[in-house]
């Protein structure tokens, strides 16, 4: 008698620690915990966008009559934001997520014509052997000043910057620039800087 409690008791004991071990594996699933949050505008401007699509990891969310759209469920760590809306070029942009919340703030939607004024320094990103020039980070700094914007699949850029000399630099990862910056210098913000233009290959 005394073997077969036992029998049971080992039995009982396997099955257990079997059931406390399946129900661990369900931890795992923790990895999408990131929120991205932000609004959708007009380039240049503070003008909404709604219906604007925003897009991620095959996720998606659609901005509202405000321009503002909240994108949950994303996995932390390194990885991209897409704004899309009909007539505009996408805006494609580079992020690391943390858990929780993470603002995106102002999205700026372009067309493939300059937008309105304002903006003081233009010029348009080529990718070697593609089409497709979306994803460039282009940057012009002047000191503790900095103004960014990133291309859309035209590659167009257009920067809001006061007078001054700036150094303009176009960066996406698994690429290199021809030119690894221009100096531009803005002189008068009624009259923008065109044609500023870069090459990326890919490394």
């Amino acid at each position: 008698m005394n073997r077969i409690i036992w029998l049971i008791l080992i039995i009982f004991g396997i099955a257990w620690t079997a059931g406390c071990g399946g129900g661990g594996g369900g931890g795992g699933d923790g990895t999408t915990t990131a929120t991205v949050t932000g609004r959708v505008v007009v380039f240049g401007t503070t003008t909404p966008i709604s219906g604007a699509t925003i897009l991620s990891e095959g996720k998606t969310a659609t901005a509202d009559n405000a321009g503002n759209f909240t994108l949950p469920g994303l996995t932390t760590g390194s990885g991209t934001v897409t704004a899309r809306e009909n007539g505009y070029e996408d805006a494609v942009l580079a992020v690391t997520l943390v858990a929780g919340a993470n603002a995106l703030g102002d999205i700026g939607l372009s067309t493939s014509n300059p937008p309105p004024a304002p903006y003081t320094i233009s010029g348009k990103v080529t990718i070697q052997g593609s089409a497709d020039a979306s994803g460039v980070v282009v940057e012009a700094v002047k000191g503790g000043t900095s103004e960014k914007m990133t291309t859309g699949s035209n590659g167009a850029f257009f920067l809001l910057v006061p007078p001054g000399t700036y150094t303009l630099t176009a960066a996406k990862t698994g690429y290199t620039a021809s030119l690894p910056s221009i100096q531009v210098t803005v002189t008068d913000p009624n009259h923008p800087v065109k044609d500023r233009n870069f090459t990326l290959v890919k490394n």
